[in-house]
């Protein structure tokens, strides 16, 4: 590494730290954030992808820096408050009735008004809960997380915000082991990442980090562990179930059975109690919509459920394909290619799923670092204009959930785009530009 050059990457960084401050500074003061936030994360992520992809800048920034400024972008963001979310009112509400009744599923917050007892202390966040007839969708190892984060800061989010923003820290340090140091940069300096993951609280890193842990563990031989967290990361959030046959395939068939015994661990105290995550998750996947693309298309022409099937069906095929391509590199014990088939299948999923939450990307983020690819890093940046919804903008006729249709145009014509190049890109070159050590 270059550290003669060093000096070079510290102007963009000290400009990132302006637009993260200044996020948090009209989290606090200004009621309609929409516009300032797009404007900044544009900005922020521009510059991320101008910085990590386009001057290839980690070479002329060292890694202890480039940590350094993604630890204060962090902290910066533990005092900002949420931006255009409420989803934190259901973790702190999950963290109140655990710690009240011991398990904090088979109770919608609905119900929580008419309940006595201990679990009233957590009616005034029941009041906030968006779908407050709906129990809660988040699996069992998140639910510890809330339950401590509860005991620890009570209804105050500034201890799961530090909580993630060390997990998210620990993510960046993971990465260090498959991908190269312009790769670690644009995530770990990522203004999705920053505001999904510490200013708006979602818990997603969770998961990731524990898969991400039990893919660095299977780089290095150690099989068991391997499966144990994997097994843990599928008790975190279902994304990490895409993900998991591709990684047992590397690994031995005798370690396998780890896997449904660390299940059968974390999901049975609560299995006995009466409830689980299920039922919300079914229902979940049976009738929410919200920025979708490839399924939208097949919405149009078909009923609702009929599109979801062949939507599956085509994620299906597309997971099967990559599962058939990887048998070639697991017969070679060769594991440079699973960041790209594991971008390849949640970039697949999110096209064809009928929901797309921003925070949802940050899924394939850590993996499409290693691969040299573009879209993914254009769909983090974009997807910030599906903000621009009737909640973002209350003054508009919009409906709570239904995004402006030239945010929604912008979005994916940009990442239309951005796929278009990569498809070209790696079709001139013949091969990934693989960015890893």
């Amino acid at each position: 590494m270059n550290n003669s050059g060093s000096l070079n990457l510290h102007p963009p960084a000290l400009v990132l730290l302006g637009l993260y401050s200044a996020l948090a500074l009209v989290s606090h003061h200004v009621s309609e954030p929409i516009h300032f936030l797009t404007a900044a994360s544009l900005a922020a992520g521009l510059l991320v992808f101008w910085t990590g992809i386009v001057r290839n800048g980690a070479r002329l920034l060292s890694f202890r820096s480039m940590l350094a400024y993604a630890v204060i972008y962090r902290i910066i963001a533990v005092t900002s408050a949420p931006l255009l979310e409420d989803d934190y009112y259901r973790f702190l509400l999950d963290g109140c009735v655990f710690w009240a009744q011991g398990s904090p599923y088979g109770i919608s917050p609905q119900s929580i008004l008419d309940m006595t007892g201990s679990i009233e202390a957590c009616r005034d966040l029941s009041l906030f809960v968006n779908y407050p007839e709906v129990e809660t969708i988040y699996p069992p190892v998140l639910q510890g997380i809330f339950a401590f984060a509860w005991m620890v800061s009570g209804d105050s989010l500034v201890g799961l915000k530090i909580i993630f923003a060390v997990l998210d820290v620990l993510i960046i340090l993971l990465m260090t082991r498959f991908c190269r140091p312009s790769g670690v940069l644009l995530y770990a300096w990522c203004p999705l990442v920053i505001k999904e993951t510490v200013i708006n609280a979602h818990p997603d890193v969770v998961g990731i980090v524990f898969l991400l842990a039990a893919f660095t563990a299977l780089t290095s031989g150690r099989f068991r562990t391997s499966v144990v967290f994997l097994a843990t990361a599928c008790a975190s959030k279902v994304f990490a179930w895409i993900l998991a046959p591709l990684l047992l395939l590397y690994i031995p068939k005798r370690a396998w059975p780890i896997f449904p015994v660390v299940l059968c661990i974390i999901y049975l105290p609560f299995l006995i109690s009466g409830a689980a995550d299920f039922s919300t998750l079914g229902l979940f996947a049976q009738h929410w919509q919200f920025n979708h693309s490839l399924f939208g298309l097949l919405d149009t022409v078909l009923a609702d459920q009929p599109a979801r099937v062949i939507s599956l069906l085509l994620f299906a095929t597309v997971w099967g394909a990559m599962m058939i391509a990887s048998l070639r590199y697991v017969s070679r014990n060769d594991i440079h290619w699973v960041p790209v088939f594991a971008t390849i299948v949640y970039m697949a999923f999110f096209l064809l799923s009928p929901v797309v939450n921003a925070w949802y990307l940050i899924w394939m983020l850590p993996f499409a670092a290693a691969t040299g690819l573009v879209s993914p890093w254009v769909w983090s940046i974009a997807i910030v204009l599906s903000y621009y919804t009737g909640i973002g903008l209350p003054a508009s006729l919009l409906e709570a959930y239904q995004i402006h249709p030239w945010a929604y145009a912008l979005q994916y014509c940009a990442l239309a785009v951005a796929i278009w190049f990569d498809l070209r890109s790696v079709s001139n070159k013949k091969k990934l530009n693989l960015q890893i050590p």
